[in-house]
């Protein structure tokens, strides 16, 4: 398996199974796996689990206590890497897609080591942001990194925590996926502050 796509959800189903969409319209679906994490207490994703499953049967959910809500992603991103055996993993929030042709090819044609990968366009609802935009001088959005180099623990917030570790800390390089875009649809419910999603 080329890539696990790793999404810790809560109460957004509809933003979930369009981000699921987007992967397998951009890419090659036996070319990546979906490991989802929902909290024991989010029943409206909870009763979608069944309609996910016989649409993508590559959508892995794992259900687990809601513990500290966003401050806890790193924690869930760690448990669904564990469950990955894919080359490269990625984080995706359920109010995000992925587009641009085959960025499963573009992937692919990187090592496994000494770089982590992003998207080369960062759209935040009507705005687009220029070619390298998802690299940061302290984040990195949308990033896909080689499983086997993740660290853990992994904390939060995950973008700046790779950044630091593996940018800063290692020294990597970030390579950019040519003419694919990370469109994040933030939902309103979206806060560092907000202690009910993600």
């Amino acid at each position: 398996m080329l890539c696990s796509f790793l999404i810790p959800t809560r109460h957004r189903v509809n933003g979930l199974f369009a981000a699921i969409q987007s992967m397998h319209t951009s890419a090659d679906p036996s070319n990546f796996d979906v490991h989802i994490r929902i909290d024991d207490d989010d029943s409206q994703t909870l009763s979608e689990r069944d309609a996910l499953a016989a649409l993508y049967p590559n959508v892995h959910p794992i259900i687990g206590p809601r513990h500290s809500g966003y401050r806890s992603v790193g924690q869930f991103i760690a448990e669904l890497a564990a469950n990955s055996s894919a080359q490269w993993v990625s984080m995706l929030d359920d109010d995000v897609t992925l587009e641009g042709h085959r960025w499963d090819l573009k992937l692919a044609s990187l090592p496994l080591s000494g770089i982590i990968a992003v998207p080369e366009f960062y759209t935040l609802g009507k705005s687009r942001y220029p070619s390298g935009s998802c690299k940061a001088s302290a984040y990195l959005t949308g990033w896909f990194a080689p499983r086997t180099s993740l660290p853990h623990p992994i904390a939060s917030p995950v973008d700046r925590w790779i950044y630091s570790t593996m940018i800063k800390q290692r020294s990597w390089s970030v390579a950019t996926l040519q003419g694919v875009t990370y469109n994040h649809q933030r939902h309103p419910s979206a806060s560092l502050h907000d202690s009910s999603h993600h």
